[in-house]
């Protein structure tokens, strides 16, 4: 694997941050030679989907997060350790080292973020037609509501998709799933065109913003796409978008 996004233990100091937007490939061919290089358990779970294109971007995700890894471990893809934690989120095993990272997908795209000792959670939303108003009385806190409901009939896609992206993004790097944690109970600033969107609230924490960031990614029209960071950092955030994954 090859391309601007790849980089050794050595930077770690100047980018703390790297996101890789990768085009969904549906070529049948192609997803079958990327699924022989997943282990035996990846390959099970990539068989329990009923669509094709839910495996492709599993495997798609799987194999790109192994490649990325393994220029890192300097070892070979199929020999990252790889373990399956808390809600089926891949871990690195015990006793490797400390690089942390997520995936998402959605529509045309998935994305995979990596960081060195700092926790990091990424959502991506393809836009679609949705009851705005009825799914933010189930999931959203109520600033977040208000500020939907403000929102024009043109800007209520955006909006929507930019608050559910940013909650789904911190709840996936603080490590809990949908569920877990009320969702009324944190609020993140609804403003889709704000680069740095601010951590409003979270229930028992006096200043959540001091302690996790979070980035819009710009990825596609009418797409969504946030990556949530553990602590302060202007400048941790480089998105790298590849053709080969």
């Amino acid at each position: 694997m090859s391309g601007p996004g790849l980089c050794s233990r050595d930077d770690v100091l100047n980018v703390k941050v790297h996101v890789w937007r990768l085009p969904l490939e549906r070529a049948p061919a192609t997803v079958a030679a990327w699924l022989a290089e997943l282990s035996v358990e990846e390959q099970a779970r990539a068989a329990r989907f009923r669509q094709p294109a839910d495996v492709a971007r599993f495997v798609l995700g799987r194999r790109a997060l192994r490649r990325i890894l393994a220029a890192r471990l300097g070892c070979a893809p199929a020999a990252v350790p790889l373990i399956t934690g808390p809600n089926g989120k891949p871990l690195l095993a015990a006793g490797q080292a400390p690089w942390h990272f997520n995936l998402s997908h959605s529509g045309d795209w998935v994305l995979l973020v990596l960081a060195w000792e700092r926790r990091v959670g990424i959502d991506v939303e393809a836009w679609r037609e949705l009851e705005f108003a009825a799914l933010a009385e189930r999931a959203f806190a109520p600033e977040e509501r208000a500020a939907l409901l403000d929102a024009s009939e043109a800007e209520q896609a955006a909006t929507f998709f930019a608050i559910w992206t940013r909650k789904e993004a911190l709840l996936k790097a603080r490590g809990l799933g949908l569920g877990a944690f009320p969702l009324e109970d944190f609020a993140v600033e609804a403003d889709p065109a704000v680069p740095r969107p601010r951590v409003l609230r979270w229930r028992g924490e006096e200043e959540p913003g001091r302690t996790w960031s979070l980035f819009t990614l710009p990825v596609a029209g009418r797409c969504s796409a946030c990556v949530a960071v553990e602590g302060r950092d202007q400048n941790a955030v480089i998105s790298v978008a590849l053709d080969e994954p």
